[in-house]
């Protein structure tokens, strides 16, 4: 069983490489734009960090208990615009200090979702500078 759940998550890892790379293809296709849905945490870090040193935004995203994890659907585009700034997987305590330090910056939320998992209240935000 052991084997058989390694095997699982190095498939998996390598279907979130192709996913990346077929995206990145689609999105000059698209005007820009790619959108994915049922990332695990680790595959939205994983994503975001490869297409925002190429120029894209997170335009939409949203974050959901899926059988008991924490998910995220995700909309990126390639444009420029103000300074912005996201975080996912924030507790009630860590969204309140973010909002009020970024509030504080100058930025203001332009999206928020709450989401419950095994319990525990999570956040999804982005903030832009006004």
């Amino acid at each position: 069983m052991i084997a058989r759940s390694r095997a699982v998550q190095i498939l998996m890892s390598l279907a979130i490489i192709l996913v990346v790379n077929i995206a990145s293809d689609t999105a000059e296709a698209d005007g820009g734009r790619v959108h994915y849905t049922q990332l695990t945490s680790a595959e939205y870090n994983n994503i975001f960090h490869t297409l925002v040193p190429q120029g894209y935004r997170v335009t939409y995203a949203r974050g959901y208990n899926f059988h008991g994890q924490a998910r995220y659907d995700v909309e990126m585009q390639q444009m420029g615009g103000p300074r912005w700034v996201t975080y996912h997987g924030m507790s009630d305590c860590k969204f309140r200090e973010k909002s009020t330090c970024y509030f504080q910056s100058g930025y203001q939320m332009t999206q928020h979702s709450a989401y419950r998992v095994n319990g525990r209240l999570l956040h999804l935000a982005i903030w832009v500078q006004r």
